[in-house]
Parts: C-alpha cells; structure tokens; sequence
C-alpha cells in the first residue's frame, strides 16, 4: 500500500496497484481488508508504530533525558529516511486519505505528544529549572516538528532527512524550554 500511494498518491492508488506490488490475489486482498482505506489505515497504524516503536528504543537507551530526545528525534528521522514510501504515505497521504486517516494522524500525533510528554518529564528531574508544559504546547511541538519534516519530505523526497535533526532540536527546545536540546554538548 505504502508503495501503491507514493507512487499515484491516494487518490489514484488502486487496489490492483497494490495487490500486484504485494504479489497476491485479489481474493486474498479481501479476505484482509474490506477496501482500499481499510488496507490503508491498517499500512498507516503499522508505520506509526514502527516509527513510534524507534523513538521509543531512542529514548529507553539513553540514560540522560537529554541524550534520549536527541536519539529519539534522530530515530524519527532515520526511520522516514529509511522508508521514503512510509514517509510519504506517512506524512503527505494521509491528509487526503478521508475522515479516517485524519482521525488516525490526530491519534499519532496524540501519542507522539505523550512522548514528548514523558521526555521532558524525565529531563525536569535532572533540571527541575525547566517548567511544565501544557499539552497544548506538546500538540503544537508535534505539528511543527510534522511540518517541518513533511516539507522537507515533499520538496526533497526523505533523503537527508536526518539533516533536519538540529532544527527539530531547536523547534522542541524552543516549544519546551530547554535550550540544552539544541545544544546536548554544551550540557
């Protein structure tokens, strides 16, 4: 699916597309997926969370809350870079992939918050000088850290994607107040 979409886009995918990119039957099509979209949110669901599932073994390995953003925005990075379809489809499809896929972006964005969430609350025990955050301000990390990498992603395809770590680095700090982010040597 994601490759059927990066390719004509949602709109024009077709589920032959897809069933000839995957090698199956149409009969086995849809004994999985009751149409195109269904086949779609399920590719959608399984990208977040790959994506997901990478940030969250960035942040888990480092024992400085401080590193493990750095490494969980470099994780998010290299995991689009690494599939250019899922980060097309990922990024870009999605937004006229219909009501559903809107309905799942805004999940995904929810979660990517609760990250943001929980990384500045580890960073706020080792520099209690930080202040909370309100989830507003995480929502609205999350849609510049998404515009940002979506722009770069349809201008320039997810190629060198990770060159966009130090200006992720500077959106988050900026938006949760820790100028250390942007600078993790200077710490």
């Amino acid at each position: 699916m994601t490759a059927a979409v990066a390719e004509k886009g949602y709109a024009h995918a077709a589920v032959a597309d897809v069933i000839s990119g995957a090698g199956v039957s149409r009969k086995s099509f849809y004994e999985h997926f009751a149409n195109k979209e269904g086949c779609f949110l399920a590719a959608y669901d399984a990208g977040a969370d790959m994506v997901l599932e990478a940030i969250g073994a960035a942040l888990a390995a480092e024992d400085d809350p401080v590193a493990g953003t750095v490494a969980g925005v470099a994780a998010y990075l290299r995991a689009l870079a690494e599939n250019p379809d899922l980060a097309r489809t990922f990024l870009i499809e999605a937004l006229g992939a219909g009501p559903a896929a809107l309905d799942r972006r805004a999940a995904v964005h929810a979660r990517f918050a609760e990250l943001l969430r929980d990384a500045h609350g580890a960073a706020r025990i080792v520099m209690p000088e930080l202040a909370a955050v309100a989830p507003s301000r995480l929502r609205a990390c999350v849609g510049a850290v998404d515009e940002l990498v979506l722009e770069h992603v349809r201008v320039a395809g997810s190629q060198e994607l990770e060159s966009l770590t130090p200006t992720v680095l500077d959106v988050v700090a900026l938006l949760l107040g820790h100028d250390t982010l942007s600078r993790p040597e200077g710490r």
